[in-house]
């Protein structure tokens, strides 16, 4: 990988990739993105390396894609800089893929999509859980913040 790299030539990374990218060094000081669930794990391994929760990151000579979909994001992003948004257009409607998404977008869908939730206090909760899973917080620390009853709380989740 590095002898690529000092090739001159474009280096990516897709999924669970940057993890290796940035073991061998190659992503120090720079921005990538990996995979929703690897994030956590790449940001206390790798201090060095500027981890952003991005569908794809194109920083110079190397490039990384959350994986599924977000790498063929990531390569129209390449095309369209190289040869023009009218020709990334082409190849996302040859490979029926529908619109070319923004590097920023999120890789995953809104908890209330995913859940199919309505209660923006539920929604909250879940979120608060989800941030939390290394060290889980009690159930009625997560009630509280959103302003429940632990009985409440309960209630909304079953």
């Amino acid at each position: 990988m590095r002898h690529r790299r000092r090739g001159g030539r474009l280096l990516a990374g897709v999924s669970c990739g940057p993890l290796l990218l940035a073991q061998a060094g190659l992503l120090h000081g720079r921005r990538a993105t990996v995979h929703w669930e690897s994030q956590d794990d790449m940001k206390q391994r790798f201090p060095g390396v500027e981890v952003v929760d991005a569908l794809f990151c194109v920083d110079g000579d190397v490039a990384t894609a959350a994986g599924g979909m977000s790498s063929m994001d990531m390569m129209l992003a390449i095309i369209a800089a190289r040869d023009g948004p009218e020709v990334a257009n082409d190849v996302s409607e040859l490979f029926l893929h529908g619109p070319v998404r923004e590097a920023q977008e999120m890789q995953r869908q809104g908890i209330a999509w995913r859940h199919d939730v309505v209660d923006q206090r539920l929604v909250e909760a879940i979120r608060i859980m989800e941030t939390h899973l290394a060290v889980p917080r009690l159930i009625a620390e997560v009630a509280a913040a959103v302003s429940l009853s632990e009985r409440q709380l309960l209630r909304l989740l079953s």
